[in-house]
């Protein structure tokens, strides 16, 4: 007479899409003879992995962020009746995006005359860093924030009153 197994599945309950995680199914009796297919909705994960000890293992890494519910088939070999383990989900998300550091120059003209425009440029490094600047003088935004393209900004200005400004730019 054949001996009845039983198979559990262990995942952990959260994975970052790219990243192998460990899949583990316990076969009870642990000399059961068999393999073990990994299954994420409903489909197999890789190929069936071979019960050793009770106990079969496979690393696998998310293509997809969002819920997945694994579950595992347990196939026996001879003298046993194979067994299904219940679904566990595991919750996969996209890595963090890792911040970048810039650094923002400002070009301005030494000197203006008062209702002719200038151009107050910002270069961004690097040249592909996506965002917006935001032209000062005194402190106070002149404008509204540029779109940065191709790691510069550039804002036509004309000032409106006469002495020192002290002209800044801050890329967001």
């Amino acid at each position: 007479m054949d001996v009845e197994t039983t198979t559990s599945l262990s995942v952990p309950a959260t994975a970052i899409t790219g990243t192998a995680v460990d899949l583990s199914a316990t076969v009870a009796p642990n000399n059961a003879v068999g393999t073990v297919q990994f299954k994420s909705n409903g489909t197999a994960i890789g190929s069936p992995v071979t019960a050793t000890g009770g106990v079969a293992t496979l690393p696998h890494a998310f293509d997809a962020a969002g819920a997945q519910s694994v579950t595992a088939d347990f196939t026996a070999g001879a003298g046993f009746v194979s067994s299904s383990a219940s679904a566990q989900t595991v919750t996969v998300s996209d890595p963090a995006p890792v911040d970048v550091e810039t650094t923002t120059s400002l070009s301005v003209p030494p000197t203006a005359v008062t209702g002719t425009a200038v151009d107050l440029t910002a270069t961004v490094a690097p040249s592909n860093a996506v965002g917006t600047v935001q032209f000062k003088s005194n402190g106070t935004a002149i404008g509204t924030p540029v779109t940065v393209t191709g790691g510069v900004a550039t804002l036509s200005h004309s000032f409106d009153a006469a002495g020192a400004q002290s002209v800044t730019a801050d890329f967001t």
